[in-house]
């Protein structure tokens, strides 16, 4: 009965990381391979931010990014914090913080 359960379990845990998916301009860089990215907020007004995702290919810094879940939506992130939550719940954990002016940068890393 014990094996059972464990089976169970690991079946689980494999299956909740593989549905766990981040697109940025259609790639899922969940599973690129890396460990480490940097998601950064970037003001467009007093209100609004522009997000980037830094995860180790070239970028311009002045073209949007689509950030889209497993499904496809595109996501919309009207806060730094939106979008550090979208990631946090698709399978990365924040390791780092910091604010210069009013840009917010995030080092998250992929959960294990």
């Amino acid at each position: 009965m014990k094996k059972i359960i464990l089976v169970f379990f690991v079946i689980s845990f494999l299956s909740q990381k593989s549905f766990s998916q981040v697109i940025v301009d259609d790639v899922n860089i969940n599973e690129l391979g890396i460990d480490v990215i940097e998601l950064l907020a970037v003001p467009k007004s007093y209100v609004e931010y522009s997000i980037y995702v830094d995860y180790g290919v070239k970028w311009k810094l002045f073209k949007r990014q689509k950030i889209s879940n497993k499904d496809g939506v595109l996501q919309e992130f009207n806060t730094p914090i939106a979008s550090l939550n979208f990631f946090l719940s698709n399978g990365w954990e924040l390791v780092q913080y910091s604010r210069v002016s009013s840009s917010v940068s995030y080092i998250l890393k992929l959960k294990e």
